[in-house]
């Protein structure tokens, strides 16, 4: 689901120390979701992906102009506070609440 931009791969194929843990970059020509790698036998390996920052759903520089006048809630879906008694998501400590049925992060 999301849009690769970049990785690394992280390879041991021995005991030997000059074999443990190299690194070898993956070379993606263009960003895409679809990404074939080789998986060497008798090897242990880590992928590591560079993705789009969009896919992560965070974007900056998002404000709230108004708060309606509904509960804001924790990630787990424990009621914080009554919107009435916050002025502002400012008032709140640092941290992603549900307000209005989104995702806020507090900074």
């Amino acid at each position: 689901p999301y849009t690769v931009k970049s990785g690394t791969h992280l390879i041991s194929t021995g005991n030997e120390t000059a074999n443990l843990c190299q690194e070898q970059p993956i070379t993606i020509d263009e960003p895409s979701t679809i990404v074939t790698v080789e998986m060497p036998a008798r090897s242990l390996n880590t992928y590591i992906f560079m993705i789009e920052r969009e896919d992560t759903g965070i974007k900056e520089n998002v404000k709230i102009e108004k708060l309606k006048n509904e509960n804001i809630y924790n990630l787990q879906g424990q009621l914080i506070s009554s919107n009435s008694a916050i002025s502002a998501p400012s008032a709140l400590p640092k941290g992603v609440y549900i307000m209005n049925g989104k995702k806020v992060m507090v900074k």
